[in-house]
């Protein structure tokens, strides 16, 4: 594939009544396992490859302006990106150190928005994916549940950090604001065989009950 320093490319896009999910994985528009993983606000430069998306307001690459989060810019040398006030974009790199400190190999990342403060998201757990959590813009509830009675919600904003969660933690999140962008960074690219998404199930594989389903 040959690249032009700029080009435009669409996001890979899921839209429901809990609100709409994007994600980036090596793909033939995104020729890279993404390494590194950057929020951006006012005027930033970045070195390499790489893709930028607007998560809120608009960001400017190039005289290119992106201001839908499904929409995004891949560049190839390098760029300088300029966000809108009161936005954020979302910039992921490949092969470059920095950015948000991530605890595991990555493989992909995504991100929801438009999601009802009465809706859910998550609401299941993982039979190998590490996940890292966060509030790229607004705020949300985040709860996390080992399955051994501990539950732990908290409210995570701008300013509140990453949280990890393991394979081995029911997730769940709600109490979006309306201005909430939900960021995560996996160790895994999209696998459905890898989704628990009965509770009780994921109880009984936790005490041992039964055996995890096989995966490759």
């Amino acid at each position: 594939m040959t690249m032009m320093n700029l080009n435009r490319i669409h996001i890979p896009l899921v839209s429901d009544s809990r609100g709409s999910l994007a994600f980036i994985e090596q793909s033939d528009a995104v020729p890279f396992v993404p390494s590194s993983v950057w929020l951006a606000c006012g005027a930033s430069h970045f070195d390499g490859l790489g893709v930028v998306v607007a998560l809120r307001g608009t960001a400017t690459v190039g005289g290119m302006t992106l201001g839908d989060p499904s929409q995004g810019l891949l560049f190839s040398d390098g760029c300088d990106v300029d966000v809108s006030p009161g936005g954020v974009a979302l910039v992921v790199g490949a092969g470059a150190s920095g950015g948000i400190a991530v605890p595991f190999e990555m493989k992909r990342i995504y991100y929801i928005w438009n999601v009802p403060s009465d809706r859910l998201r998550g609401d299941h757990a993982h039979l190998r994916q590490r996940s890292l959590l966060m509030a790229a813009a607004g705020s949300f509830d985040l709860t996390t549940d080992d399955g051994s009675g501990r539950r732990l919600t908290r409210r995570l904003d701008s300013s509140s950090g990453a949280v990890a969660v393991e394979a081995s933690q029911w997730r769940l999140i709600d109490r979006c604001s309306d201005d909430a962008v939900v960021l995560a960074v996996a160790s895994t690219r999209y696998d459905p065989t890898d989704y628990v998404y009965d509770y009780e199930q994921f109880l009984n594989m936790r005490r041992g009950a039964v055996a995890p389903l096989s995966v490759s």
